[in-house]
């Protein structure tokens, strides 16, 4: 695990406001091909799976994250029952790259008006 340590200029809280606010990435499993993820002050992430066998309900999922680095952010679960996982990420004015052993996604930060009303409600409900 890397330590914030190791880099005397990074500063974790300078980045997490950064971080915070909702950003939208591409997902082929979406139907309008897009996908969206919170990041919140608290220190959790919200997004939201989408059931193709059950289109009408989106399943959320509520993971608390941790910038460890200027690079890294690790993600687990929120009773923080394991170590979780990490990501790399790099974090451009309104682009965030999130890279894990899955792939890459590119993220673009998303206005309140440009938010779907779903989204929105998941955000008011589960943050």
């Amino acid at each position: 695990m890397t330590s914030p340590n190791d880099n005397p200029s990074f500063d974790a809280a300078a980045i997490a406001a950064q971080l915070i606010g909702t950003w939208s990435y591409p997902a082929e499993e979406e139907p309008s091909g897009i996908a969206y993820l919170h990041f919140h002050e608290s220190g959790r992430v919200l997004f939201l799976v989408y059931d193709a066998q059950q289109p009408e309900r989106r399943i959320p999922v509520r993971l608390a994250y941790a910038l460890e680095s200027a690079s890294v952010i690790r993600v687990r679960n929120i009773k923080g029952e394991s170590d979780g996982w990490t990501n790399q990420y790099q974090l451009i004015g309104d682009t965030l790259d999130l890279i894990n052993s899955r792939g890459s996604y590119f993220c673009t930060r998303v206005s309140p008006e440009e938010l779907p009303a779903w989204f929105k409600e998941a955000i008011a409900k589960y943050c």
